[in-house]
């Protein structure tokens, strides 16, 4: 009799559904992708891969609400970009795929 088993998997990524907060394009992306939002001044950003690992930690300058964040030295695959307001707080989190 086959045994099934149930995984969970669990992420130190917290999920927060803020569309309205910032935009992020093109996604799926080859090059890097654009972050348009309402924050002003340098914002804090991170990005993970799936598994959890931190990739980038930097601070974004937002001009004209937009900035540029450059993908090309990344592997190709799907990450987890987070924006966090001047606290800390987590503002806005999304998945880019860079192909």
């Amino acid at each position: 009799m086959p045994l099934i088993m149930h995984c969970l998997i669990f992420s130190k990524i917290p999920e927060v559904p803020t569309p309205e907060q910032a935009e992020v394009f093109p996604n799926p992306t080859d090059c890097g992708f654009t972050i348009q939002s309402d924050q002003k001044g340098s914002i804090p950003i991170q990005v993970f891969q799936l598994n959890g690992k931190l990739v980038l930690e930097s601070s974004l300058n937002f001009e004209n609400k937009q900035a540029y964040l450059d993908l090309t030295t990344f592997s190709d695959g799907t990450s987890i970009v987070i924006i966090r307001d001047s606290t800390g707080d987590i503002t806005y989190s999304t998945q880019i795929i860079k192909e």
